[in-house]
């Protein structure tokens, strides 16, 4: 594998390139067939024996000054081809690459050794290339989400659970019940096996209370019901059509093996004006109207994690040296508190699915293409992932494998539609940021210190926050989420007939030299 750097051609190096001759290919490879002057190859032959010959020792000769013709009895002809190839290669390749105007994803590879002429064939990856195609032109209706009595009725509901003491119980498992449960499943399709498909919900003591208005997937709390305190059960559930938590698995079968570990039985706190108090002004956390863990995406990242831990220690600070006189909030404030923030939750999720919409829409149209290296360096992140979250729960990716018996092909195939989605959307993704002119800029960071640490007065504790995100690392996850809601914003807009007008690009003065150029001259 070759660098696909490219470094300021040197006299040297333009001595030994006498002719490229470049082949663009369907996969979006290209063929770089790169001809050489047989002197060097054979010097480069002389300095590949030399280096072999320091690894081995040959009988009589210390090591490296054993004669070429010693090395090549011993080692073998082919053997010192291919170190003088890689020799070469590392001096030829990238001055080749700027010579054929190529523009690699990343390593190269020599296919094959010409002899007449003597030549050196490599195959590139090319970087992606995005063309959006028009994307100006999609709209999509959007209907703004209406909070009824029953998702506000089922919000108190979730809140009095959360509060709800439990006692185990050695009975079977029936409505109303809180469950512990470890949840292994993926997608079952027509004509697989039973342990094959896309992995979907994987869960290690997750809690939840049976509960068929308000279920985890439609019927899975049925399937719980007359389990007991370490129960295996094995059973598939079918995904709405119209499922809202599960767009990619709507109408699909999932498998589940689910593991019992508690039963228990709870006692709901009485709704009244004490409880409301708490929660409004107690642990004052804004109800979200999707429950932990009710979703297949992944665990959020450590940076996220460490960002929300800064934000509420700072939060706890602010509250733990002020004192604000309030009075005693009711029940019916409650239930105006959940509505509210139901319909700022589902607006946002409305807006943000809406973003995807419209995302999903550009991709389709677009014309992107990549080489198939980016599908496989995508499966590999995919699963190095899927690793660190199974090592959270107690397990690896290995675990995973046997339990499901799967093969490292297996998954590769399993993850690779998952992977090309994720890598045109995101091609695209970065496209469109970049033709639509957004940018983040210091005062988007400023605004969004103070909204994660809350407005200070103190300059100094501000810049002392800020410095502590950056030396963590956490300044470039606050970029890449700022870029995302731009990204989303915008989406929005343009679907919607409210994007404002682009200007065009500043173009530079005649004469002047470019940051590239000079690189080249």
């Amino acid at each position: 594998m070759y660098n696909a750097s490219i470094p300021k051609r040197s006299t040297e190096q333009g001595k030994t390139l006498l002719n490229i001759q470049t082949e663009r290919l369907e996969n979006h490879t290209a063929r770089l067939t790169v001809e050489l002057e047989e002197a060097a190859f054979e010097q480069a032959k002389q300095k590949a024996a030399r280096k072999l010959s320091n690894r081995v020792n040959l009988p009589g000769f210390r090591k490296g000054k054993a004669p070429y013709h010693i090395v090549v009895r011993f080692i073998g002809e082919p053997a010192i081809v291919e170190e003088a190839v890689e020799l070469m290669s590392n001096d030829l390749y990238p001055v080749a690459l700027r010579e054929a105007n190529l523009d690699p994803y990343g390593p190269g590879s020599v296919e094959d050794i010409q002899a007449d002429p003597l030549a050196i064939v490599y195959i590139v990856p090319l970087a992606a290339t995005v063309d959006l195609a028009g994307y100006r032109s999609i709209r999509l209706p959007f209907e703004q989400p209406v909070v009824t009595d029953r998702d506000v009725e089922l919000g108190i509901r979730n809140l009095l659970e959360a509060e709800a003491e439990g006692e185990p119980t050695s009975d079977p498992a029936e409505m109303g019940n809180r469950v512990t449960v470890g949840i292994h499943s993926h997608i079952h399709e027509a004509g697989q096996e039973d342990h094959e498909g896309e992995g979907f919900i994987h869960e290690h003591g997750y809690k939840l209370v049976l509960n068929e208005d308000d279920d985890l997937v439609p019927g899975f709390s049925a399937k719980l019901v007359g389990a007991k305190a370490g129960d295996k059960l094995d059973f598939e559930l079918t995904i709405p059509a119209d499922s809202e938590d599960f767009e990619e698995a709507r109408g699909k079968t999932a498998h589940f093996e689910v593991e019992v570990s508690t039963v228990e039985r709870v006692t709901i706190p009485e709704l009244n004006d004490a409880f409301a108090d708490r929660i409004i002004n107690g642990d004052d956390e804004d109800f979200d109207d999707e429950e932990d863990g009710e979703t297949a995406e992944a665990s959020e990242d450590d940076a996220a994690e460490a960002v929300d831990e800064a934000a509420a220690g700072v939060e706890a600070e602010a509250e733990a040296v002020e004192t604000v006189a309030r009075e005693l909030a009711t029940v019916a404030q409650l239930r105006l508190k959940v509505r509210e923030d139901l319909e700022r939750g589902m607006t946002t999720e409305r807006k943000g699915r809406y973003a995807e919409e419209m995302l999903n829409a550009i991709v389709e149209q677009a014309d992107i293409r990549y080489p198939e290296a980016l599908i496989a360096d995508q499966i590999e992140a995919m699963l190095s992932r899927m690793d660190q979250q199974l090592r959270q729960q107690g397990m690896n990716l290995e675990d995973y494998k046997r339990l499901l018996h799967k093969t490292d092909e297996d998954l590769f195939n399993d993850y690779r539609d998952s992977a090309i989605d994720i890598i045109r959307r995101g091609l695209a993704r970065r496209e469109f940021f970049d033709v639509e002119q957004l940018a983040i800029t210091d005062a988007d960071m400023d605004a969004e210190f103070d909204r994660i640490t809350g407005v200070t007065d103190s300059e100094e504790q501000r810049v002392a926050i800020r410095d502590l995100f950056e030396s963590q690392g956490l300044g470039e996850y606050l970029r890449e989420q700022l870029a995302e809601r731009k990204v989303s914003d915008r989406l929005f807009a343009i679907g919607t007939g409210e994007a404002p007008e682009l200007t065009s690009p500043e173009i530079p003065e005649t004469g002047a030299t470019t940051e590239s150029e000079e690189e080249t001259a």
